[in-house]
């Protein structure tokens, strides 16, 4: 069974999301964003964005060892505190509970988490981390409604130039 195109049929609102994504990434450091991005989209399943943000963090000059080490990050030596802190954020807000360390908050980031991300980001950083984290859980549930595959059909491909959605 085919899908559809989100971006064909829901133009103004994958705009708006776009416009999201635009917006995080001119806030925060381009590998922090896609590390964020990454690992959310690790979370949710989404084949597309695990290959487009691997891809994302290798023409930004990650080694791809610490590529293929971020959904195992607490067990790696390679990540800084700051980008520690963003993946922690990012992975209570995806999943809720499902960290061993806070799973009793539930409620999604808990209180050392959060601080956390204080002591090592900017207030606007944070504030950014939280929105990558939520944007990206979107568009990743657009590309698993749309069975988005790597090499496989996308907005591009389907015959709209990702120029005509951005405005």
């Amino acid at each position: 069974m085919s899908r559809l195109s989100i971006p064909v049929h829901a133009p103004e609102g994958y705009r708006a999301v776009q416009a999201l994504e635009a917006t995080v990434r001119e806030a925060l450091d381009p590998v922090l964003v896609d590390l964020v991005f990454l690992r959310v989209s690790q979370m949710n399943g989404c084949a597309y964005c695990i290959d487009l943000h691997s891809g994302g963090l290798e023409a930004l000059g990650l080694p791809w060892r610490v590529i293929n080490a971020v959904q195992a990050w607490r067990e790696s030596a390679w990540f800084s505190p700051r980008e520690r802190a963003a993946l922690r954020i990012a992975e209570e807000l995806t999943a809720p509970g499902a960290d061993p360390e806070t799973a009793p908050d539930r409620l999604g980031i808990a209180d050392p988490s959060w601080a956390e991300a204080r002591e090592h980001l900017s207030d606007a950083e944070v504030a950014n981390v939280v929105l990558a984290a939520g944007t990206m859980a979107l568009l990743n549930r657009i590309g698993v409604a749309s069975r988005l595959r790597p090499g496989g059909p996308t907005p591009e491909r389907d015959g709209v130039a990702r120029e005509s959605l951005a405005g």
